[in-house]
């Protein structure tokens, strides 16, 4: 569809920005050494990578020159991390060690005794701290976390490799990093974290949101649900080697050993060979980079937040990226080819002008929407009317919103749409046997839903859509705390549908590409 049109931020007020009394300071560009035309060409590379882009915010030398979020992403929305969740559950690990808790040579078996196998192998006895938090733990086999009893199951693995001797990406690994952490201190990573951590640097854990293992345990694999912001903060302090406003929050040392190649990862140039940034090397629970000393926390679809010590540069990226086309890779080196070239080491001449059209810019953003009708005459025959779908195994909200705890209640059974004014539709169907409903904003903004999806307790469902053809309604399903969106098209025959849904991007745990499922009235 050629024709878009831009749709409000609509966040409600609950949701407010917070620690207001402890924000960032700011600059403008010019100030930071980069040029606010550098930065506008930035966002049209970005968003030329095929990407969908939520949240940007740039920090040099500590102080926050650029920020925006594309619409109807907002800086104080929390957004699924996935694996960028790893960084935050080795700072716990950190404090533990810092507090004389924890060394990174101990070895599991010391550490978990009563989740050992009756046989214990020569490689699972030399496994470290270490060797778990950089991969290098020697299991190249998963289990579910949503096993109340993941961790037993996890030590009876075979530990096929050597500890140390080769790399294996595992979000297992870092949940039995947390599991250390409650092991020593009897606490969740959030409750462990929010002194510590979270109240020293600016972060309200309160309004973290986060995927439990079976056990009980936050999931330090990707379970974390954090703002871009938040993200940011957390890779600043590992820029200044732990130090927070002139305190100490997490040593040097561990800083260093978080930060610097622990273990060669060649074993990605088979396994993700379009990644380039893979093949540099991993640290603990944080992958090395193109450019010399940066390193990044990553998850899945480009969760971001890079540092790059030569420039003083911290970036905190949030979006959709569609890691078949590759383009997470291609944010990565667009962040290296368009804007690390263009910082300046001393500041540039003020340019307001320049920068007062970036601000424009930046507090403008917005995803595109399909321009549709808003009417159709099909509306008053089709409104409230229901129809009985074909036996199938979709569900209507994002499957990866269940993340690690598989789908329960696949299969939608029926639906009906009630046209009952000119800006909204309601929505109504049957998940298996839930009765479900959420409304549609039909005047181009996003109609917003509240209510607690999935096992984090997201609470924010966007919806809007029109009419793109006479018999053919469309709307959009996003789940703006995540990654995941659907869209979903009914084109309505004489006595009959066709329910068609389909994912801008593969969705975890769903099948890729469009499904097609033939309704009936009835």
């Amino acid at each position: 569809m050629p024709l878009f049109r831009p749709g409000a931020i609509i966040v409600p007020e609950s949701e407010g920005f917070l620690h207001m009394d402890r924000m960032l300071p700011r600059c403008t560009p010019e100030e930071a050494g980069i040029a606010s035309k550098t930065l506008e060409n930035l966002l049209d590379a970005l968003e030329d990578t095929g990407t969908e882009m939520h949240g940007l915010m740039i920090a040099r030398h500590g102080k926050v020159c650029a920020e925006g979020w594309w619409a109807p992403y907002a800086p104080n929305l929390v957004h699924g991390d996935q694996s960028l969740t790893k960084t935050y559950t080795i700072t716990a690990l950190g404090l533990l060690h810092d507090e004389g808790k924890l060394e990174l040579e101990e070895k599991l078996v010391d550490i978990f005794p009563q989740y050992m196998p009756e046989v214990i192998s020569e490689n699972l006895q030399a496994m470290t701290v270490r060797n778990l938090m950089s991969f290098g733990s020697g299991v190249e086999q998963m289990v579910s976390i949503a096993d109340a009893d993941w961790l037993r199951r996890f030590f009876a693995l075979p530990v096929t490799n050597p500890p140390g001797s080769s790399f294996f990406y595992s979000g297992v690994c870092t949940a039995v990093g947390g599991a250390i952490v409650r092991e020593r201190t009897g606490m969740g990573l959030i409750a462990y974290l929010t002194p510590r951590l979270f109240d020293k640097i600016g972060i309200d854990a309160s309004h973290i949101k986060t995927i439990y293992t079976g056990d009980g345990l936050e999931y330090g694999g990707g379970g974390f649900f954090t703002t871009t912001e938040d993200n940011l903060r957390l890779m600043l302090l590992y820029a200044r080697g732990g130090l927070w406003d002139g305190e100490r929050v997490l040593s040097g040392e561990w800083c260093r050993e978080v930060t610097s190649k622990q273990i060669d990862t060649a074993s990605e140039a088979a396994g993700n060979p379009g990644v380039t940034d893979n093949f540099m090397g991993y640290g603990l629970q944080c992958w090395m980079c193109k450019p010399h000393g940066a390193y990044r926390a990553d998850g899945a679809m480009g969760q971001f937040a890079i540092v790059v010590p030569t420039s003083d540069l911290v970036i905190s990226i949030n979006e959709t990226a569609d890691q078949s086309k590759l383009q997470h890779q291609k944010v990565l080196d667009t962040i290296w080819t368009q804007l690390l070239p263009h910082v300046t080491d001393e500041p540039l001449p003020p340019n307001p002008d320049a920068c007062a059209h970036l601000t424009t810019r930046l507090r403008s953003l917005c995803l595109p929407r399909p321009l549709f009708t808003a009417v159709s005459s099909l509306a008053s025959t089709v409104s409230g009317k229901t129809y009985q779908l074909a036996e199938n195994s979709a569900i209507l909200l994002p499957a990866a919103t269940f993340m690690a705890y598989g789908l329960e209640n696949r299969g939608i059974r029926d639906f009906s749409l009630v046209f009952s004014d000119a800006d909204t539709a309601l929505l109504h169907w049957t998940q298996k046997d839930a009765k479900l409903n959420c409304r549609i904003g039909l005047s181009g903004n996003d109609a917003v839903n509240q209510g607690r999806y999935g096992p984090a307790g997201l609470k924010w469902l966007h919806a809007s859509g029109g009419w793109e053809s006479p018999d053919t309604f469309c709307f959009r399903l996003r789940m703006v705390e995540s990654c995941f969106s659907k869209t979903v098209r009914i084109r309505f025959e004489a006595k009959g549908c066709m329910f068609i849904i389909e994912a801008p991007v593969a969705n975890p745990g769903e099948p890729v590409g469009t499904m097609e499922i033939p309704g009936v009235r009835i």
